[in-house]
């Protein structure tokens, strides 16, 4: 698939998302299933022709076939079992207490009872221009699931109260409106995929062209759905947001941040480090 063909693709998906958004949430879901019922029917093959390789040996029949599959079943279901198996790591920074900073988590439980979020597990401040949310699970994708707020104090510093307040609410609606959830599930299946079809190459696997073909068809529609829905659903946390701050404090932090963010990475770092280059030290803070 070209650029051309992709944009024009997530252009046409991204009409048919903000028409039925729930339905197109569904097909992205079905084709999700696609992607991971591919890859479950040939490890269901493999482990069921490892499984009779393994019953006709004990039976007696040791013969250089038999091995043979056995060890190429039992090889290609090793790749895909690890390659599945992704988990998802709590982010670095600084986990905040609440008696570090009892307005913020004030803030933040008037917001999750407006929005009706669940609870927030853990604060984490880092040093990106940015905010996000995560749901985090224990074993991959199993296990009891930790919502993670992640704030950057270089925009908490920049933005006002009020914008502030609107940036915590689009990211408290990403969890209420089951966002971070679906994500997480399309990120560890994405990851999935793409390290199982880097171990089969990288080990000169003999099934690798079953998967490569049907990836390289299937990445780029699943790419473009994805995108189409991650982008309907800013808009909607948005929408989320404005309705429990408001539209002109929701607009404002938009604002603000695409022309903060750009400068924060582009000029501020750069002249930074190359203080630190120059002068061999750590920047401080001025008094």
């Amino acid at each position: 698939m070209t650029n051309q063909e992709f944009e024009t693709l997530v252009t046409k998906l991204e009409k048919q998302a903000s028409v039925n958004p729930k339905l197109y949430r569904f097909k992205v879901i079905m084709l999700t299933g696609l992607g991971f019922g591919y890859v479950a029917l040939f490890l269901s093959l493999f482990l069921l022709l490892m499984v009779i390789s393994i019953a006709m040996i004990a039976d007696g029949e040791f013969t250089f076939g038999n091995v043979k599959v056995l060890l190429l079943t039992g090889t290609l279901s090793f790749f895909i079992i690890k390659a599945l198996i992704v988990k998802m790591e709590m982010p670095d920074g600084y986990y905040l207490q609440r008696e570090e900073a009892p307005k913020l988590f004030e803030m933040i439980d008037t917001l999750r009872l407006r929005l009706n979020t669940p609870h927030i597990d853990e604060i984490v401040l880092d040093s990106e221009f940015n905010a996000s949310v995560a749901q985090i699970s224990a074993y991959g994708m199993v296990g009891k699931k930790r919502n993670v707020l992640v704030i950057g104090i270089p925009l908490l510093s920049t933005l006002s109260q009020q914008q502030f307040t609107a940036v915590l609410a689009h990211e408290l609606a990403h969890i209420s409106n089951s966002d971070t959830a679906l994500g997480a599930r399309i990120y560890r299946l994405r990851m999935g995929w793409g390290r199982l079809l880097h171990s089969l190459e990288e080990n000169e696997q003999f099934g690798t062209f079953i998967f490569k073909k049907f990836f390289q068809w299937f990445y780029p529609r699943f790419d473009a759905y994805t995108f189409a829905m991650a982008r309907q659903e800013e808009y909607d946390a948005d929408h989320s947001a404005a309705a429990v701050t408001s539209p002109q404090a929701m607009g404002e932090a938009l604002v603000a941040i695409s022309v903060a963010a750009p400068y924060y990475y582009r000029d501020f770092y750069s002249e930074l480090f190359e203080e630190c280059a120059r002068t061999n030290s750590v920047p401080q803070q001025q008094a």
